[in-house]
């Protein structure tokens, strides 16, 4: 069995409840892991029984920096009918065979594997979803404003077709594009470092509102700010960009308006899971600034009532004007000349949810 502890890994423990057996996840930085489950209080075993947790990880390290993101299915760690507000217990700590230990909310690695000094994670599900369907199944997308949709159904050559009635095919920029399977269907590896240009068509001018939807996979975390939909140009301009941002890998929507002024929105609370289909979608009335991860408001908005900058460059997936292309698969984007409410973006995921 690899050890993991001679280097440096990270620890996370997972309990129900105080006192409580509890599951131990170890991931060192090349992304490998190994979990186990411990007796409770009083009980724990010399050794550990082996735990199927059922994680995504992505692990870079690079320039010094350390940067791990995981993904585990709450059912392997509460049961699955656990409603809103339900919690379970967490502790993480970075440990060293060349340093001290770095454990969170306990200042000492003694007290670290006891259930009774982990934190407290609540689920908020039911606040994220009020007011929506959570068994929603819709027979369509929202079509009302639609002035790009591309599909990605080629699976092969360097023009994305574009079925929003608008004609603005897609060309991949790069060499040798890489077309792998995708969540319903062909898909396109950004990895490849390639992007695509719709052009400069006057339906992505945009002035009045806009939503930028996309679906995609991240497989590694970004080393700047790339864009996944963007307009903007020359220089650093931007129109709009819904990018993926380093801080926290996380969500984020640029608009500048016509005096130059750059106005950021990234709530960091949620970021998109690794390794697995995310559906992000940015929107802008006029009046607030909003970003969604697979149907769901991050945040609560950001008031930028401004009149957006006008930009000859491009409509461009993958990348925007002063950015590496964004790491990542991608499947299917689309661009309104409107912002979606909250319940149409939910009919939106709802509708391209992988089963």
């Amino acid at each position: 069995t690899e050890d993991f502890t001679s280097g440096d890994c990270w620890q996370v423990l997972f309990a129900q409840k105080p006192g409580a057996e509890y599951e131990v996840l170890l991931v060192n930085p090349e992304g490998k892991f190994r979990s186990y489950t411990r007796g409770g209080v009083g009980i724990t075993p010399a050794g550990g029984q082996p735990w199927d947790c059922g994680a995504t990880v992505t692990s870079t390290a690079t320039g010094g920096k350390w940067v791990t993101r995981l993904a585990l299915p709450l059912d392997r760690l509460l049961s699955p009918d656990s409603p809103a507000g339900a919690t379970f217990l967490l502790n993480v700590m970075r440990r060293s065979g060349t340093s001290d230990d770095q454990p969170m909310w306990i200042s000492t690695h003694a007290g670290f594997e006891a259930t009774t000094n982990l934190g407290t994670i609540t689920l908020d599900e039911g606040a994220a979803l009020a007011g929506l369907d959570p068994h929603l199944k819709p027979t369509e997308r929202v079509s009302e404003g639609l002035v790009g949709w591309w599909q990605f159904k080629e699976g092969k050559g360097s023009e994305i077709a574009d079925s929003s009635g608008y004609n603005a095919a897609g060309r991949i920029i790069g060499r040798n594009p890489l077309w792998v399977e995708g969540r319903k269907g062909p898909a396109l590896d950004l990895e490849a470092r390639v992007w695509v240009d719709f052009g400069a068509e006057p339906q992505f001018d945009l002035d009045q509102g806009f939503t930028l939807e996309i679906w995609f996979k991240p497989t590694a975390s970004p080393i700047a700010y790339p864009g996944l939909l963007s307009r903007g140009g020359p220089g650093d301009v931007h129109r709009y960009t819904l990018g993926f941002s380093k801080l926290n890998d996380s969500l984020s929507l640029r608009v500048d308006d016509a005096g130059g002024q750059h106005l950021h929105y990234n709530p960091q609370n949620v970021s998109p899971i690794p390794g697995q289909w995310n559906h992000a979608v940015a929107t802008y009335d006029g009046q607030t600034m909003r970003l969604y991860l697979n149907g769901r408001e991050l945040g609560s908005g950001r008031a930028a009532q401004i009149r957006l900058t006008q930009t000859p460059g491009p409509l461009l997936l993958g990348i925007c004007t002063t950015q590496p292309p964004a790491p990542g698969i991608v499947d299917e984007a689309a661009v309104y000349e409107r912002a979606l409410t909250r319940e149409e973006v939910w009919q939106n995921y709802r509708y391209g949810k992988p089963e």
